[in-house]
């Protein structure tokens, strides 16, 4: 875990990116949505920082289904996830996903 998150710490400062908080677990398995620091990203999801930064998309979910799930609940909330080793940014325009959504009457 130190090694990870100093990788994404390094990641953000030769991006421009100042890091807020980091959100880890220790003991948690990326195949499962019950973990400490990923409820308290959610608690935060309010706040003023924009962006997730994650070593690979696997850190963040194993899971295709429980990955799309949150990825879209923080895109929803005007935040993106960067992953550092694939390179690859996710977000979405929220007007556009919203207008395009059946539920969202």
């Amino acid at each position: 875990i130190r090694t990870q998150i100093a990788l994404g710490k390094k990641f953000a400062a030769d991006n421009g990116y100042t890091v807020i908080k980091v959100f880890a677990n220790t003991n948690a398995s990326g195949r499962s949505a019950d973990r400490p620091a990923l409820q308290k990203l959610f608690e935060d999801i309010s706040s003023s920082w924009d962006t997730v930064i994650v070593l690979d998309r696997s850190r963040f979910f194993r899971e295709p289904y429980l990955y799309i799930k949150y990825m879209l609940k923080l895109n929803f909330a005007g935040k993106r996830i960067i992953s550092c080793i694939e390179r690859l940014t996710i977000s979405y325009d929220r007007r556009k996903m919203q207008r395009n959504d059946p539920c969202s009457n």
